[in-house]
């Protein structure tokens, strides 16, 4: 199970990076940001956005404390970082 997330989620990524590549290549073509919105746009902007933000946290819990990092670190500096992030974010 670990392995098909893992696949599915480097699949997904890798298709939404080549998507953001060709539409800066070939503006008059793009892919994002779509040139028109129909009832198919949420669907294939959403669903890969959700499925690919709940096999991250899937594959988190599931290779939780793997690493073996130290407490402080994970959450001395880890927390911290992701609070400064999603500010800069913001």
């Amino acid at each position: 199970m670990e392995e098909f997330l893992t696949v599915l989620g480097l699949a997904i990524g890798a298709v939404t990076i080549a998507a953001l590549l060709w539409s800066t290549a070939r503006p008059d073509r793009r892919i994002w940001p779509p040139q028109s919105y129909g009832r198919w746009t949420p669907i294939f902007v959403w669903v890969p956005t959700f499925a690919l933000f709940g096999i991250i946290v899937v594959l988190g819990l599931i290779q939780w404390d793997e690493a073996g990092l130290p407490v402080w670190l994970r959450y001395g500096v880890g927390g911290p970082t992701i609070a400064l992030a999603n500010l800069a974010v913001w």
